[in-house]
This record gives structure tokens, C-alpha cells and sequence, in this order.
């Protein structure tokens, strides 16, 4: 147990939707302490993939009680700068979230406050005295989530981005739902990740639907609605990030098959109304690939007589994206 005594510390809580359910009724709690164990020893193969210093951990204690976990993020410890740290963590913590859902089916829910945090060893070195009214906050958080949901302290958003905490990458892990609650958004590791030649985004999904899928009628058995709202809660949440993650974009491999740069194909099917016009440049969900419309509206040469291919690349990877959705996403 580390000694801390700062007032510049991020603290997390979380617990375990439904833990109290399935206590009664299991046997031991072999199932959720192995589901722990490899989640938190998952952490540990990351570290590298992140360039995560050791130095980070040190200013990170971790503590298991029942099913409650507990992080406490010493700023005041860190080897980096605050907002490398906090990003590092953010990664890390949004990686333990999605590795336990998939392993288990299992929600986790909680709070995410900032502020002083004391904590003294007190009778040997297995107890501890805690003094934080940051903690307070995260666990009165929890406590308002209600449904599978970590919302983040107002005024820790709001401290975060006056003092530059949070980069652009991590500023954008912070929604609002649809209660206008700031979350944290721990899919957005899975869109970090995400990459035609990297499955991790897709497999995690699809275990993910695996487990609620097996799981949910037996919760609709129960008939209670207020427990199969939290899972409607979280299907929407689940299908909004597989919608965003497999939209219809071209690859790079595309405009070398077509021979043309990026801007001669992208700009004309902007103006079509076929591409966002965005830095994504993803297809627009409702259109068909229409050969003739390409061809009269900026003629073949337009393509440099590549208009059937091009229409051919679009179907596919629309086509592509399609199969994704149906896989990853789950009907409401």
C-alpha cells in the first residue's frame, strides 16, 4: 500500500453492475476473482504497446475490495508531464473496462473525480486510513450512474482542459450522453486501435455482443424493466461506436489500384453528395454506387477512365462495412 497525501489526484471508482445478484446464486467467486486477475495482468502487456514508462505506474495505486476497484492517480508523482500521464492512464483503464465486459458480460459502472486524496498506513501495513473528499465524489457518482455509465466530476472536465490535462485525443474520451452526463468514453480505445489490418477492435466487439447476447433473456425473464433499460442503455451506446468505427471509407490500397491521388477522386464525389466532408471521407450510408451519374456528371476522363472501378471499390467496401455492422452490433 503506498502512502499518499496530495491534493492534485485522479480517483476512479468502480463496481460491478449485478455482482449482489450473482453472489447469491453462485457457488464461489472463483469466476469474477480469475475475470479480475487476467484483466489486471492484461495491463501488464500493455504497458509496452503504450510506451508506458514505469515510472507511470508508480504514481498509480490500485486497490480490489469485493467488487469495487479503486484508482488513485498521484499527479504530484508523475515522471511525465500530467496530461502524457493522464492519457496513459485513460488508455489503460479504458482497456481493463473493455477486457472485463468481454470476459465476463459484465457491466462496470462508477465515478471519476479529482481533488486531494490522504491515505496513511494504520495498524500494520494491510490497513489504511483515508481521508478525500475526491473519493467521496467518485463513490456519490457511482452511486448517480445508475445505468452502465462512469461519469466524470463536472468540475474535473472543466479543471482538465483550463490546466491543459487533456489533449486532443483524450478531450474527445469525455461525452455527453443522452442525459447530457459527462462519461467516460472507454470505447474510444477501440477506435484508437482501430485498423484494416488490426482485428482487436473487431474481436473485442464481437465478444462483447457474445456475452450480452447469452445474457439477455434471461434478463428479460426477470421482468424487470428498470434492469433491462441498463442493457438498452448500453446497446445504444455499443451500436453508436460500431456504426462510427465500420463506416464505408476508402483504404490507401484504393487509389493505387485506380491510379489517381486522393483529392481527384475524393473532390468530385464530394460534390455528387457521396462523401463526407470530413477528414474521414466516408461513404454516405444511403448511396448506391450509380456508374452512369459518375460518368455524365464528370465524364470518364473525369477517372481517368476508371469510373466502373471506382463504382466496383465503393460497393465493396460498403459491402464490407455492412458485414462488420451485422456482426459487431446488437438488435435493441
Amino acid at each position: 500500500m503506498k502512502e499518499i497525501n496530495s491534493q492534485n489526484c485522479i480517483v476512479v471508482f468502480l463496481d460491478v453492475l449485478g455482482y449482489r445478484d450473482w453472489v447469491k446464486n453462485a457457488e464461489s467467486g472463483d469466476y469474477f476473482y480469475n475475470a479480475f486477475k487476467e484483466a489486471l495482468e492484461n495491463i501488464e502487456k500493455i504497458k509496452g504497446q503504450f510506451v508506458l514508462a514505469q515510472q507511470d505506474f508508480q504514481c498509480i495505486d490500485i486497490t480490489i475490495w469485493s467488487d469495487a476497484l479503486i484508482f488513485i492517480v498521484d499527479l504530484d508523482q508523475a515522471y511525465q508531464e500530467k496530461s502524457a500521464v493522464v492519457g496513459r492512464f485513460f488508455y489503460f483503464l479504458a482497456f481493463l473496462i473493455i477486457e472485463f465486459l468481454a470476459k465476463t458480460g459484465y457491466f462496470l459502472r462508477g465515478g471519476i473525480s479529482y481533488g486531494d486524496f490522504l491515505q496513511k498506513k494504520i495498524l500494520g501495513e494491510d490497513n489504511r486510513f483515508i481521508f478525500s473528499k475526491a473519493f467521496i465524489s467518485a463513490v456519490e457518482l457511482e452511486r448517480k450512474a445508475h445505468n452502465p455509465r462512469i461519469l466524470m466530476d463536472r468540475k474535473f472536465v472543466e479543471f482538465g482542459r483550463s490546466q491543459k490535462l487533456f489533449d486532443q485525443v483524450i478531450d474527445s474520451t469525455i461525452r455527453e450522453d443522452i442525459y447530457k452526463q459527462h462519461c467516460f468514453d472507454y470505447y474510444f480505445y477501440l477506435e484508437y486501435l482501430h485498423n484494416p489490418a488490426r482485428p482487436y477492435p473487431e474481436v473485442q466487439l464481437r465478444r462483447i455482443k457474445d456475452q450480452l447476447v447469452r445474457k439477455f433473456p434471461e434478463i428479460a425473464k426477470m421482468n424487470k424493466e428498470d434492469v433491462e433499460n441498463k442493457y438498452r442503455y448500453f446497446f445504444h451506446y455499443h451500436n453508436t461506436h460500431v456504426y462510427s468505427l465500420f463506416e464505408p471509407q476508402f483504404r490507401e490500397e484504393d487509389f493505387s489500384d485506380l491510379k489517381m491521388g486522393k483529392a481527384d477522386v475524393i473532390r468530385p464525389l464530394i460534390q455528387l453528395g457521396m462523401v463526407e466532408e470530413d477528414e474521414s471521407f466516408a461513404f454516405k450510408r444511403d448511396i448506391r454506387p450509380n456508374i452512369p451519374q459518375i460518368m455524365a456528371r464528370f465524364g470518364q476522363e473525369k477517372f481517368n477512365g476508371q469510373a466502373v472501378r471506382l463504382a466496383e471499390i465503393i460497393k465493396t467496401r460498403i459491402e464490407e462495412s455492412n458485414k462488420k455492422i451485422e456482426e459487431c452490433s446488437i438488435a435493441i
